[in-house]
């Protein structure tokens, strides 16, 4: 299986181009919302007929909360989990190498960014998309902060990061 976990904040038709691109290639979606959404806007979803959770969250980006919620998924241990901000949109293309690297350790994924100002892409390739497998979370509870902080990093060491692309 393979989950589809995001934060979002206010840019809802993100959540839409999300479940356009992803359709095929996810088994689940999960859905970290800082506040309450439209219900008109969840029934509009149900065109696309896939798994979506959405969460509201207590405290915006509580990865602790996060963290509870995704291992609370009762997932397979080799389940692989992609964790991402709502305009981060990895190639799903390279899931064999994206798997192969989470043999060893989460992967940092390198992608192009969607920016919402009239531009579809940033060209630039920024450090985005985490993925795991769902044992990886399960055993290691604070993974998610661990990882996120190396991200920021400039000579982070996990692994070298995938090169992706939003539509490339």
């Amino acid at each position: 299986m393979i989950v589809d976990c995001s934060i979002f904040s206010k840019n809802l038709d993100l959540i839409e181009m999300r479940l356009d691109l992803f359709n095929t290639n996810m088994d689940k979606y999960v859905f970290f919302l800082e506040s309450e959404i439209d219900l008109s806007f969840i029934e509009k979803l149900k065109i696309y007929n896939l798994d979506i959770d959405f969460v509201i969250m207590n405290k915006f980006r509580d990865l602790e909360e996060i963290t509870k919620y995704i291992i609370n998924l009762n997932l397979n241990y080799e389940d692989v989990i992609f964790f991402s901000e709502e305009n981060e949109f990895i190639d799903l293309n390279q899931m064999d190498e994206i798997v192969s690297r989470l043999q060893f350790s989460p992967v940092i994924i390198s992608h192009k960014k969607f920016i919402d100002d009239g531009e579809l892409i940033n060209f630039e390739r920024v450090k985005g998309t985490t993925a795991y497998f769902y044992h990886q979370i399960k055993f290691q509870e604070n993974i998610l902060q661990k990882i996120l902080i190396e991200k920021g990093k400039e000579n982070f060491k996990i692994s070298l990061p995938l090169e992706s692309g939003f539509l490339a």
